[in-house]
């Protein structure tokens, strides 16, 4: 089927993620604010880490923390997962969330957006020998896109990446390197450390 046939088109409406759900509902986005709501109350839940954000309209993020906001849940984090190494869309997203919220929420919640531009540099700088590693000091959202600290989680690996080609690789070599990059430089947002790149990585099951 095609956007002609199904109507569904673009990442908003891609059949990956929350495609049963319509956040341009109301009832649909009372039901999932109201489910986030009770985690606050029932489980404790003081952080939101959103995934797969590009299907899914910023709209109804900055609605959901505007009532969060409105009913005394402050959460202390925020982050959401644009799985794209393009700062515009990154910066974008962000922006758009801050533009749906109001000027209060605005001031007690920074949403976040996971940096995966510079966590593409800091991949080609540890595992690409012929790399410029000088692209690492322009290549992050800070940098490139002018994103405050406050609104980026800066990280090296994480579960999407594997043992693939290019972008969706695991960062390999002198990890040690990248870790010491974003661990030293708040300004660019809040680091995150990837708990196999710490504990260490399982061995491989199968024969």
């Amino acid at each position: 089927s095609n956007a002609s046939t199904t109507f569904l088109n673009g990442d908003w409406d891609g059949m990956y993620f929350f495609y049963d759900y319509d956040q341009f509902q109301k009832r649909t986005q009372d039901t999932l604010i109201e489910w986030t709501k009770w985690n606050w109350d029932e489980l404790g839940v003081r952080g939101l880490r959103m995934d797969a954000v590009k299907h899914f309209t910023p709209a109804f993020v900055g609605k959901m923390l505007d009532s969060m906001h409105l009913y005394g849940k402050d959460p202390s984090l925020v982050v959401g997962e644009w799985y794209s190494t393009n700062t515009g869309e990154l910066s974008g997203w962000i922006n758009n969330v801050k533009a749906n919220m109001s000027a209060g929420a605005q001031a007690a919640i920074q949403p976040k957006i996971f940096d995966f531009a510079l966590r593409e540099q800091l991949r080609q700088a540890c595992d690409n020998g012929s790399y410029d590693s000088r692209n690492v000091f322009t290549g992050s959202l800070h940098d490139a896109a002018g994103v405050s600290g406050f609104n980026v989680v800066t990280f090296t690996n994480n579960h999407d990446f594997r043992d693939a080609s290019g972008f969706a690789s695991l960062i390999r070599n002198n990890t040690d390197l990248a870790y010491a990059y974003i661990l030293t430089n708040n300004q660019l947002g809040v680091p995150t450390v990837f708990y196999p790149d710490y504990y260490g990585y399982p061995a491989p099951s199968g024969g």
